[in-house]
């Protein structure tokens, strides 16, 4: 097969396939597809298989051929290797070689013309030298890469992740390797021995690159090429600690001393790589990050106008990802994982809050988070935030399992989405690959990130779904439930409908176009989120010359909410008597107090109420405030943009003067009204 067609057999391993659906995402013509459909039929049938068949303008793989395939991770023959593929198998096969390999080599290995490895050569050398690396090249001998250690086994780290991603990618790392099964094994059970040792649980992802490139280091270091004395850890660091102990475990049958520095090293692998759970940190070296994680959740909370419920249950899941974090930042370790576009937009406004409330924690730490890992952190917060206000009944007539290869954030973000889904199917707790191999409980459907073999009806989806995406998901998961119940679907009753006093020509396009409209909640086509804008008017904002101090503050700012009958007099005694804690936390970059309580205390609407003090009153800590505002929040979400523009705002020092010369609420709000729907830069 071509790469096209197993692309194609690929997102039909994942879930079936709607024709139009499969030519938008893999950018092909319908007459493309149609000629990939008839290459994998003809792969499935000499490989003994049944063929793919069409149902209701569908392309199904038959649920056998899937587990087959899943089973028993095939490599699809006559795959030719895209371009980026061969550039990737060219470094692994010059790093992993003993000696240096000629072209010809290259050539046979993979199966191309010698001038198609000479071009690729060419982007092997740009990719190596970003990475400080050198493509050496001596014509009696062939092809090496010069450069540091620790640089060739970055390298080499990302390209192993990178493959074992790809479905089959297991199978072609262990035959470019020429790694045995036996061995493959015997890896694969010491680090089972290594995560009851140490405590841990790494995720299906990490369990899937780990021992590949586990054995691609431990034969280096018997190969004699070693770590360099610039490393990036002192042995000391590292001692006392499990982890350390647990790569006596690796080393146990290699007949050479082990320098102190490369068991460091494969004890910072240990250490960094993604776990789905870690015991309970109680070593006095994680004290410090554990008191720095929970001073970032109360920054949080206080920031953010969010009352965080079971803040212990996020201060672990915090951990759980920011230790391995930790490291990879301080000694500088490749990452596993990328989100990149697939952030979810609603997700924003909690990344650029958590983006000001780890720099406490920078400061702290000495370390600089980057993108990728303060992305991550406000996935586990806004994760946690939505998780703690979904419903928890249990009382519902279909049962779901959610299957999810990448740790706890994820399947946590990927099971609030599919509760908000599908409200009436009941879901029980993620599960890991190597868990569902196990489960015994019985379940009607299940939802997983990667293809399973299951005899239930599975469906195939992505940990971080689009609009577009839950929209389809709703549809198939409808329709499935309609077979489950042996009745038609509201769709079948239309599409009934039409064809009875209609030529209806495109059944299938019918089906999307309906399943896209009539599975909109209604939620969901609320209007766009709220804004300062919005919610301030010359009603709610309040302009005084002094005052006699907070608790008068307060009284002033919040008349307008009482008025309007959206706090009770008893909000206002309870901030009055978390006046102090407030003062402390409750400021906005040092310009504007925002006292607040839960959403549980407040009734009817999301509203706001302004307060400007012309001559100022001084916090405790002698900041000078000039603005008052009070935030009658309905919920742990929907006032976030509202606090990022507050953020924006404040931090605007032109429009801040701008804002403390204006003589009347008019032209307060006329100023945030020109300012508002701009993003923290």
């Amino acid at each position: 097969m071509d790469e096209r067609s197993v692309k194609v057999l690929n997102e039909l391993l994942r879930t079936s396939g709607i024709e139009e659906r499969l030519t938008k995402k893999l950018n092909v013509t319908k007459r493309q597809l149609d000629y990939s459909f008839e290459k994998i039929n003809y792969w499935l049938e000499e490989s003994g298989f049944q063929q793919l068949y069409r149902e209701k303008g569908e392309v199904f793989l038959p649920d056998q051929v899937r587990k087959e395939i899943v089973d028993h991770h095939f490599v699809f023959p006559s795959y030719i290797f895209s371009s980026d593929e061969r550039v990737s198998l060219i470094i692994l096969l010059i790093l992993t070689r003993k000696r240096k390999i000629l072209l010809s080599d290259l050539s046979d290995k993979l199966e191309v013309t010698k001038n198609t490895i000479l071009k690729d050569l060419k982007t092997v050398r740009a990719k190596l030298k970003s990475r400080n690396l050198r493509l050496s090249n001596d014509r009696s001998e062939g092809y090496s890469i010069e450069g540091k250690e620790w640089d060739k086994r970055n390298v080499l780290k990302n390209i192993i992740v990178d493959l074992s991603r790809f479905f089959g990618g297991i199978a072609i790392l262990k035959e470019y390797l020429s790694i045995s099964n036996d061995v493959y094994d015997d890896i694969l059970e010491k680090i089972y021995m290594i995560e009851d040792t140490v405590g841990i649980k790494y995720t299906d992802q990490t369990m899937q690159f780990l021992p590949l490139f586990l054995i691609a280091i431990l034969r280096r270091i018997t190969e004699g090429k070693l770590i360099d004395i610039d490393f990036h850890v002192t042995f000391k660091q590292f001692s006392d600690t499990k982890e350390y102990n647990a790569t006596n475990i690796l080393l146990d049958e290699l007949k050479e001393n082990v320098s102190v520095s490369e068991k460091t090293y494969i004890t910072l692998q240990i250490i960094s790589s993604q776990s789905m759970n870690r015991d309970v940190l109680t070593s006095e070296r994680f004290s410090e990050i554990r008191k720095r994680m929970k001073e970032f959740i109360l920054y949080f909370e206080f920031k953010s106008v969010v009352d965080i419920g079971n803040k212990q249950s996020l201060l672990e899941k915090l951990l759980d990802h920011f230790i391995p974090a930790y490291y990879r930042i301080k000694y500088k370790l490749t990452t596993n994982y990328t989100i990149g576009e697939a952030f979810p937009q609603e997700f924003h406004n909690i990344y650029l809050i958590c983006k000001k409330a780890i720099q406490p924690l920078e400061k702290s730490l000495k370390i600089s988070f980057p993108e990728e890992e303060i992305k991550f952190l406000s996935l586990i917060v806004g994760g946690h935030i939505i998780g703690e206000s979904c419903s928890t009944d249990d009382h519902k007539d279909i049962k779901a399992i959610i299957v999810c290869p990448s740790g706890v954030t994820f399947s946590q973000l990927l099971k609030n989405d599919l509760k908000q889904i599908f409200p009436k199917i009941y879901f029980g707790a993620p599960i890991s690959v190597r868990e569902f191999e196990t489960y015994e409980e019985e379940v009607d459907i299940v939802f997983s990130s990667v293809p399973l073999a299951t005899h239930k009806p599975l469906f195939v989806i992505n940990e971080l779904m689009t609009e577009d995406d839950k929209k389809k998901l709703r549809y198939q998961v409808n329709e499935q439930i309609s077979l489950m119940k042996s009745e038609l679907s509201e769709i079948d009753k239309i599409v009934s409908i039409v064809k009875k006093h209609t030529g209806l020509e495109n059944e299938e396009k019918l089906r999307f176009d309906l399943a896209n409209e009539y599975f909109f909640d209604e939620e969901e086509k609320m209007s766009s989120p709220l804004s300062l804008a919005n919610l301030l008017s010359e009603d709610n904002v309040v302009i005084v010359d002094q005052v006699r101090g907070w608790e008068e503050a307060i009284e002033i700012a919040a008349r307008p909410l009482q008025e309007a009958g959206n706090v009770t007099s008893d909000y206002l005694e309870k901030i009055k008597n978390h006046l102090s804690e407030l003062l402390e936390y409750a400021v906005l970059q040092e310009k504007i107090v925002i006292p607040h309580l839960g959403p549980e205390e407040t009734i009817r609407e999301m509203m706001l109420s302004l307060l400007y003090i012309k001559q100022g009153i001084f916090t405790p800590k002698g900041l000078k405030i000039y603005f008052v505002l009070m935030i009658a929040p309905i919920d742990k979400e929907q006032h976030l943009p509202v606090l990022v523009e507050l953020i924006n705002l404040m931090g605007d020092t032109e429009k801040y003067h701008q804002l403390l010369n204006a003589e009347t609420p008019r032209e307060l709000v006329e100023l945030i009204e020109n300012h508002s729907g701009k993003e923290v830069g």
